[in-house]
């Protein structure tokens, strides 16, 4: 005849802590002392953040208007990527910020190198070997974060760090590395083609296709400039960074809480699976 095993309730499971609570208590308190341990190895790190957003283009309405009536397919081409510049150029710099071109150049600054590399979490972390830009940009890509804000072309960048001074530092830093590295190359294409446009003209006879390199030229000498205002050309600073107040890292109540309880429930379980003599 098969004998039923009824489930254990909740009264059974109570009853069964109530009788191993000596173990549960003693389990707590390895629990509790393992958390003191932990936080006293762990290095407090700080969430740095800031805002950041595509950069405008202010004179594209005055430049529409001065073109003439009844512009070629080049002049309509002149607004329409005019227009489609200012998100092109953020989302370029949305996946260089943390890339190996803006890397090298932040490698030349020794408080980047030495701040990177002695980032760890806990006071026996070793260094960190950043030997190249490769090196130094597969830790960026680690450490500093990229994510959108809502429905918004906004941009939270964030950073955890053991030295407040430091995230706002490199933060600003690589923005600004980024920006620049956009502009020369943006500043030294649109020489090289107002050049080139401006050599065609001095060849070019028919009145249509002086016009179209005449808009062509425009466009570029439009590009200059917006470089030449010395401002922001890539993405603007939506929100300057700025550092949490109490550290990210490691959040004391949760270690303190979740060692114990992890300590109690050890202990109530070398409890049960101990055989019975």
């Amino acid at each position: 005849m098969t004998t039923l095993t009824a489930e254990p309730t909740l009264g059974d499971l109570v009853q069964s802590v109530w009788r191993a609570k000596l173990s549960v208590v003693i389990g707590g308190v390895f629990g509790l002392i393992a958390a003191i341990v932990f936080l006293s190895v762990a290095v407090p790190h700080y969430r740095v953040t800031m805002l950041v957003g595509p950069a405008e283009r202010a004179p594209k309405a005055d430049i529409k208007a001065l073109l003439p009536d009844n512009p070629s397919f080049a002049l309509q081409y002149l607004v329409s990527t005019m227009g489609s510049q200012d998100s092109s150029d953020f989302m370029r710099f949305e996946n260089t910020f943390r890339g190996p071109a803006v890397a090298a150049e932040l490698l030349k600054d020794a408080k980047i190198k030495e701040g990177m590399a002695y980032n760890g979490p806990f006071v026996f972390s070793p260094s960190e070997t950043i030997d190249s830009p490769q090196a130094l940009s597969d830790l960026l890509q680690k450490s500093i974060s990229i994510e959108p804000v809502g429905n918004t072309p906004l941009r939270r960048v964030s950073i955890d760090v053991s030295s407040r001074e430091f995230g706002l530092y490199i933060l600003n830093k690589a923005y600004t590395q980024t920006d620049a590295l956009i502009r020369a190359e943006i500043q030294n294409q649109a020489h090289n083609r107002a050049a080139y446009l401006q050599d065609m003209l001095g060849k070019t006879n028919n009145p249509d296709h002086r016009r179209a390199l005449t808009a062509l030229l425009m466009e570029q000498e439009h590009i200059q400039m917006i470089l030449g205002a010395n401002e922001a050309y890539a993405a603007i600073i939506a929100e300057a960074p700025s550092v949490s107040v109490k550290p990210w890292w490691p959040r004391k109540s949760l270690i303190l809480a979740g060692f114990i309880f992890a300590g109690m429930v050890l202990g109530f379980a070398l409890t049960v699976t101990r055989p019975r003599r």
